[in-house]
């Protein structure tokens, strides 16, 4: 760490993080703060959960996500580039939606999967994600609000919020990339990853594994899942008909309701599936 209170090499090497990125000490406490805060599963509310937090990796996971969201490119971001960055995104977590037995999921696994750049697409993609989730597919949509960075928010004073300081980012003429990261983080809180040396106390752990295995989860099904086996899901869909426990509309097939999905789920994947470098500014 420098005289400034900003983390140095050693730390960015571990994190993978480019040479010259800046985050302050104030922002690695505050993600000590907020995991130590909202980790639930502890057979009390005061008791430390975790033994270990590796914030390097945790931050190396959580910048793989910021980078494809916001591409590498600018150094300092003025308040119109704010306003031109994602209105959101979502991610395919390709593991069980409670993760681990700790509760805890490992975020190397997460990626990408579409970019809203319009405040349109966002909406779009929240009525999709309602739409579909009857037919057991999974779009967890985020939205990201990169113009307010700066700027107070009330319910942050709850103390369950990640909150960190980003008037340590500020710049002439807008923020650094530093801050745009934190307000991304704002709507993607970094939770521990269970990727590196994170580790729960040996009680927390324990009670952990025994909520854990009282819980029911199945691997989300993504759009990808659903797009490359339409043939499987319509027999699927059949067989739950013939039970009785799905009834049709009008002229409606199990044929004709997974292809009228599935079209609109590739237009969907045309229009927020971004190429890779692709950036909105």
């Amino acid at each position: 760490m420098d005289n400034l209170g900003y983390m140095g090499s050693d730390f960015n090497k571990a994190a993978g993080l480019p040479e010259n990125f800046k985050i302050h000490k104030s922002s690695i406490d505050e993600i000590m703060r907020f995991n130590n805060k909202t980790y639930l599963f502890t057979p009390s509310p005061d008791q430390k959960p975790f033994e270990n937090i590796d914030v390097a990796d945790t931050v190396k996971q959580y910048y793989k996500l910021f980078n494809a969201v916001v591409p590498e490119g600018k150094e300092t971001y003025s308040q119109s580039d704010l306003e031109k960055l994602p209105k959101g995104f979502s991610v395919n977590i390709n593991q069980k939606p409670f993760g681990k037995s700790n509760f805890l999921k490992d975020v190397s696994l997460f990626a990408v999967s579409n970019v809203y750049s319009t405040q349109t697409q966002l909406q779009d993609a929240g009525e999709l994600s309602s739409d579909i989730k009857k037919y057991g597919v999974s779009l967890s949509v985020y939205p990201l609000n990169f113009s307010t960075l700066g700027s107070s928010n009330l319910q942050e004073k709850d103390g369950f919020s990640f909150n960190p300081d980003t008037s340590v980012y500020e710049k002439e003429g807008g923020y650094a990339r530093e801050g745009v990261f934190m307000q991304f983080l704002k709507g993607f809180p970094p939770i521990a990853s269970d990727s590196g040396e994170t580790r729960l106390t040996d009680q927390v752990q324990t009670y952990a594994q025994d909520m854990r295995s009282q819980s029911f989860d199945d691997m989300p099904i993504t759009i990808s899942d659903f797009l490359k086996n339409t043939k499987i899901i319509k027999e699927f869909l059949k067989k739950i008909i013939e039970d009785g426990l799905m009834s049709l509309s009008g002229n409606e097939t199990a044929d004709s309701i997974v292809d009228k999905l599935a079209l609109r789920l590739e237009a969907f994947q045309k229009e927020t599936v971004r190429p890779k470098g692709e950036t909105n500014i």
